[in-house]
């Protein structure tokens, strides 16, 4: 009944409102194919693993990466249903520069005067399912997640000179934006032993609010997880 409330609600609401409707039918309906679905498998797994992971994020501006190698660091808990397949849920976050010019595209011939830098972060966090294509030491697999990327920008000040004119800009409170995406992936997980792996990971980040965005994000991503 929930879902179904749901469904004619999605037709008159905003897109925003309806992401949201969205991903309500989605978990609602995860124990339908749970019990569905899966009634008949004998190859459960039932266990939980924990890792963490650093690597590089790159998303959009106006934020950007300290550096394109290792600029971020994140955590991941993992459901093994099956021996196939798992559900998680991630967390990262992406190391950040500050540099005025590059983030609010000063001119570069003018002269800048940075009176207050800002303080900026992003952190995303996934949450979706792996399909693993084998079950031996080392094993390929795929993920499909919905990614919630959260970007601030502290309180910030500065002018600058261009052609014996002077430009102010104040940013007087921290602000906030977000990006809503499908992530898809591809990675290895190699079994160093019962209780360890390692895990690699790629994947892309696809808009869903703004049907104009490509591709709004991709990461690299190298783990150490743990059998709990």
């Amino acid at each position: 009944m929930e879902a179904v409330n749901l469904i004619k609600l999605y037709k008159l609401k905003t897109p925003y409102v309806k992401v949201t409707i969205s991903i309500l039918i989605f978990f609602l309906l995860i124990p339908i194919f749970n019990s569905e679905l899966f009634a008949q498998r004998k190859d459960t797994s039932d266990y939980f693993a924990i890792g963490v992971f650093a690597g590089s994020y790159i998303g959009q501006f106006p934020l950007y990466a300290t550096n394109n190698i290792v600029n971020t660091g994140g955590i991941e808990l993992e459901y093994y249903k099956y021996t196939d397949l798992s559900f998680y849920v991630q967390g990262i976050y992406q190391f950040t520069g500050n540099d005025v010019r590059k983030m609010f595209n000063v001119p570069s011939g003018s002269v800048l005067f940075v009176t207050q830098p800002p303080e900026t972060h992003r952190f995303n966090i996934s949450f979706g399912g792996k399909y693993f294509l084998r079950n031996k030491n080392v094993n390929p697999f795929f993920e499909l997640g919905i990614n919630q990327e959260v970007n601030s920008i502290g309180k910030h000040s500065y002018r600058y000179i261009e052609s014996g004119v002077t430009y102010y800009f104040f940013g007087l409170s921290r602000y906030f934006f977000y990006r809503l995406s499908l992530n898809l992936g591809a990675g290895l997980s190699i079994k160093l032993n019962r209780r360890f792996k390692v895990e690699l990971k790629y994947d892309l980040y696809k808009s869903i609010i703004k049907a104009k965005d490509s591709f709004t994000g991709f990461s690299f991503l190298a783990g150490l997880k743990y059998n709990l």
